[in-house]
């Protein structure tokens, strides 16, 4: 037989992947396709009250017991960091309504923690996964929960190294003593120098011996393009080093080389090339 083509193949896993009405059999009604992590949400909580009910009917349900929700999600509004997995869209997110009927709503996924709607709370990570996420205190939730209310603490912790990010200037990092109680701690450091520093990380390291990442300002504007650079007016094509060194110049540090820059370039230049004839 032939090929199914695509159409066809995806007919197929939707129906496989088909569910019906909540509290319904998919052999007794229409299927329903759940394309989002909203759809797979509202159906599971669906699912769940109609259980409820059912134990309430059947008179097996406490009601003075708590209805406690533990789940793994990523509720609207919520304030991710870099760590987290990234989503193009909005199809992982759910709404915190679907869980307005419970009394407390223990929520895991984001890193940072946080409140998520009326009743669901993020207690963070235990840790810090990246330099973005350094800022939020990190600590666990003790959660005491009764029916119709609770009521949430967030105890810190003190880990045993932080994730830290100094912004300075190279020799400022490498001396400057406010730096001292970061130490011993991860460091990040984004060095804001406009020159560009060869190196850095053997000489920073001595100083913060968890150094992590080094990152320079004058290498991040280069990423990010600058624009309307000056063309020199003198260029003599691209096979002229004096006009690859203006276009290097302009794009690390954003303008053109002075006269004193250009007479330093081609008088190390020339020494270049009497050494190159006399080899």
């Amino acid at each position: 037989p032939a090929d199914p083509g695509l159409g066809e193949l995806f007919d197929a896993a939707d129906r496989d992947n088909a569910v019906s009405a909540p509290g319904v059999p998919v052999e007794a009604a229409q299927a329903q396709i759940l394309r989002s992590q909203a759809e797979l949400f509202a159906r599971a909580m669906a699912d769940l009250d109609a259980a409820r009910e059912r134990e309430r009917s059947a008179e097996r349900d406490d009601a003075s017991a708590a209805d406690i929700l533990v789940c793994h999600a990523f509720v609207a509004g919520g304030q991710s960091g870099d760590s987290e997995r990234a989503f193009l869209g909005t199809a992982e997110l759910v709404d915190a309504s679907l869980c307005a009927g419970f009394d407390y709503v223990a929520l895991g996924h984001l890193h940072r923690p946080q409140a998520a709607g009326r009743n669901g709370r993020y207690p963070g990570s235990l840790l810090a996964y990246s330099f973005g996420d350094a800022g939020p205190e990190r600590g666990f939730l003790s959660v005491e929960v009764k029916s119709g209310s609770f009521e949430a603490r967030f105890i810190p912790i003190a880990p045993l190294r932080r994730m830290i990010r100094i912004d300075s200037s190279f020799e400022s990092a490498l001396s400057d003593p406010r730096w001292k109680q970061v130490e011993g701690d991860y460091v990040e450091a984004l060095l804001e120098d406009a020159d560009t520093v060869l190196n850095p990380v053997d000489a920073l390291r001595r100083r913060f011996p968890f150094l992590l990442s080094v990152r320079q300002a004058a290498f991040e504007r280069l990423r990010a393009g600058p624009a309307d650079l000056p063309v020199p007016e003198d260029a003599s094509g691209p096979g002229d080093t004096v006009s690859d060194y203006r276009e290097f110049f302009s794009q690390m540090r954003g303008e053109a080389p002075d006269d004193e820059d250009l007479r330093l370039f081609t008088g190390l230049l020339e020494e270049v090339r009497r050494a190159a004839d006399q080899a």
